[in-house]
C-alpha cells in the first residue's frame, strides 16, 4: 500500500510517498527560509503564495522519485491542521482535488499528532538497529514503548549513549 503524503501547514511545503506504513520511498520539501527570512519570521500571506507556487512541483518530484504513478496510490494523508489556515488550504485542496479526481480515499493528519508519530517511528528504528547490532537480549522496540507508556518515563535512559550513536549513524546513512 503506497501512501501520498502532503504537508503544507506552515513555511514549507513537502511531499512524501511511504510504502506498507514504515518504508520512505521519497521525500521531497521545499523551503521558503528566503522568503521569509528578511521579515525575521513567517509571513502568513507570503507563505501561502509559495505554497501555490511550489505543491504541484513538490508532489510531482516525490511520485517520479518513488516512482510511484496517480494509479499506483492507496491514498492521499494531508496536513488539517493546527498551524496557518492559508497554508493548510492549499495542501488540503490540492490532496482533495486529487482524491476526488482519482477516486481515493483522504486521510487528514493532525500536525502536532504527526510529530509526536515521527519521535516514536524513530526511536522504534534505532531500538530495532540497537537490536540487530548487540542481540535481542536487549529490550525489543515494543517492550519499550509499553514500558514507556506505562511508567511515564524514557525508557531509552539506560541506552541513552547507544541510542545517540545509532541514530547519527542513521542520519549519516551508514
Amino acid at each position: 500500500m503506497r501512501i501520498l503524503g502532503i504537508e503544507t501547514s506552515c513555511d514549507e511545503t513537502a511531499a512524501a510517498v511511504v510504502e506498507d506504513g514504515g518504508t520512505i520511498l521519497s521525500s521531497v520539501v521545499a523551503s521558503q527560509l528566503a522568503t521569509h527570512g528578511k521579515y525575521g519570521g513567517v509571513v502568513p500571506e507570503l507563505a501561502s503564495r509559495e505554497h501555490l507556487r511550489a505543491i504541484v512541483p513538490v508532489v510531482r518530484l516525490a511520485l517520479e522519485q518513488s516512482l510511484t504513478g496517480f494509479d499506483d496510490l492507496s491514498a492521499i494523508a494531508v496536513t488539517e491542521g493546527p498551524c496557518l489556515v492559508g497554508s493548510l488550504l492549499v495542501g488540503i485542496t490540492y490532496a482533495k482535488s486529487i482524491c476526488f479526481a482519482r477516486g481515493l480515499p483522504l486521510i487528514g493528519v493532525n500536525h502536532i499528532e504527526g510529530h509526536i508519530h515521527a519521535v516514536i517511528l524513530e526511536a522504534e528504528k534505532v531500538v530495532e538497529r540497537m537490536i540487530k547490532r548487540y542481540g535481542d537480549e536487549k529490550i525489543s522496540a515494543e517492550q519499550l514503548r509499553t514500558s514507556a507508556l506505562e511508567n511515564k518515563k524514557d525508557p531509552l535512559k539506560d541506552f541513552s549513549i547507544s541510542c545517540r550513536r545509532e541514530l547519527q549513524d542513521l542520519q549519516r546513512g551508514m
